[in-house]
């Protein structure tokens, strides 16, 4: 009986040695990148005659977006509390007297649908490469719509945002 307890327990041993314990290490990896900056130009349509529209600003305005060259970015643009895809159409901007819109008397704005261009293309993708030269710039034209308005100067604004992907 003691030869049997004996082999068991020489048994049971063994057979959480050959089970034992395995370890691995994960290694850890991170690529940090420098900063994204961005100056943007404004759009200028100069005197504009109420009741029409122009199709081409006075001077086109400019994204300049400047980051780590090869990293990958998402752009997107956000005008009225929303946010506008461009790739899939015009970025709308409300132009209203010293730039506050009043959405209850919307007699007195402009609307503007911003075009974005990238590499003379109408932008086709939120996502860009970064080149080598480490910056992206797009141009932004548009169509300009002064409908039945009060005579004044107008003007609105969009937000662009831009991050690493």
């Amino acid at each position: 009986m003691k030869k049997i307890v004996a082999t068991f327990l020489f048994l049971l041993t063994t057979l959480s040695f050959a089970l034992g314990d395995a370890s691995a290490d994960v290694e850890v990896y991170a690529e940090v990148l420098g900063p994204l900056e961005i100056e943007t130009t404004p759009v200028n349509f100069g005197v504009v005659a109420k009741n029409s529209n122009r199709n081409t600003p006075q001077t086109e305005g400019t994204i300049n977006i400047r980051g780590t060259e090869g990293a990958n970015i998402t752009v997107s643009f956000t005008s009225s509390d929303r946010e506008w895809d461009a790739t899939k159409g015009a970025v709308l901007v409300i132009l209203a007297p010293n730039g506050e819109v009043d959405f209850g008397d919307l007699s007195k704005s402009l609307y503007y649908y911003a075009d974005i261009f990238y590499n003379n293309t109408r932008l086709k993708s939120n996502s860009i490469i970064i080149p080598q030269n480490g910056e992206v710039n797009f141009n932004v034209s548009g169509t300009l719509d002064a409908g039945n308005v009060i005579p004044g100067k107008y003007k609105g604004k969009f937000t662009v945002k831009v991050q690493y992907d």
